[in-house]
């Protein structure tokens, strides 16, 4: 299921979510109910948080890393995202990213073969008593 791209993206793999997160992906739905449906969703594959300026994503991309999630780093003399990806809704990563794929103003983890676009308005459908 491809996620929909709005303004600055902070894509996350959920099972970098499940391991770095206090509590794993169910306490992240739980502290962050507020803002699924608003800045974020998710699918069985990403986790999809936005800003809608650089500052505000520098902010979230700190708040991951203090996780212990990687965001920028170097392979082979190039820079990449490693755990996590910023995205541009138009101009797509900032940063190569060897797990997303990026068309259609939307993201796909590159193990996800569901069509089936996640956005505010329907990720409440993937909220489900655990």
């Amino acid at each position: 299921m491809p996620v929909a791209l709005e303004f600055l993206n902070l894509i996350i793999p959920v099972e970098k979510n499940e391991s770095h997160y206090p509590g794993g992906f169910s306490a992240f739905k739980t502290h962050y109910t507020h803002l699924i449906g608003g800045r974020g969703w998710f699918d069985n594959y990403l986790v999809r948080d936005g800003a809608v300026n650089p500052m505000d994503m520098e902010l979230l991309v700190g708040e991951w890393e203090s996780y212990g999630l990687k965001g920028a780093t170097e392979e082979n003399g190039v820079m990449v995202w490693k755990d996590f990806c910023v995205t541009d809704t138009f101009g797509g990563p900032t940063l190569p990213c060897n797990w997303l794929i990026v068309e259609n103003q939307s993201a796909r983890h590159t193990a996800d073969v569901c069509d089936l676009l996640i956005h505010r308005d329907n990720v409440a459908d993937m909220l489900q008593p655990e």
